[in-house]
């Protein structure tokens, strides 16, 4: 696979958005965000103005809608570890598959997934997925512990937020997987 301006300028949207992820307090619409701009970046092939509207509502409307519903629906199981880490696997998995439909469909290619890049996109999505699920998790427990004791220290973990480190490697790893699913609809010319 030969690197091209599109690759890189592709990866970067992906390192930006990790880091915005980890120190920005708006970090809950970066990969709204980066769903769209990466899909910019692909290209769009016939009506422009179409795709780029498409792509808009799907980012920005349709992908948060169908996570605030997913997640009203689900936090309940969410109370083991294995529930949690399955959880945000289907959302994560949702995700990448609208991104990769709504890519196919605008662009009107297939994407064709080579074991080069489809065993590392797997990977990140599972490795993103069991972070975030043991983040959210600790985060449950930390709550019921709130609920039941209400001592300081326990606030005190609640409005922590987790580790810094664990929230840093799923972000990488969340773009990672972006970035090798978006590099297979950039076609060499």
């Amino acid at each position: 696979m030969k690197i091209s301006k599109r690759h890189i300028i592709l990866g970067i949207i992906c390192l930006i958005s990790a880091i915005l992820r980890c120190i920005s307090s708006i970090s809950i619409i970066i990969p709204y965000l980066a769903f769209c701009l990466c899909s910019f970046v692909i290209g769009m092939k016939g009506k422009k103005a179409f795709g780029i509207i498409i792509v808009l509502l799907l980012g920005l409307v349709g992908l948060p809608v169908f996570e605030f519903v997913y997640a009203t629906f689900t936090t309940s199981f969410m109370a083991t570890l294995l529930t949690s880490i399955l959880t945000l696997l289907v959302q994560t998995c949702v995700y990448f598959g609208l991104f990769i439909l709504a890519n196919s469909w605008i662009s009107k290619e297939k994407i064709s997934f080579s074991l080069i890049t489809g065993i590392p996109t797997v990977s990140f999505i599972v490795i993103y997925s069991v972070l975030e699920g043991l983040q959210s998790f600790a985060f449950f427990n930390a709550m019921n512990q709130v609920a039941q004791q209400g001592t300081l220290v326990d606030w005190l973990n609640v409005i922590g937020g987790g580790n810094l480190l664990v929230k840093i490697l799923s972000g990488i790893a969340f773009y990672m997987a972006l970035w090798c699913t978006s590099i297979r609809f950039v076609k060499e010319k």
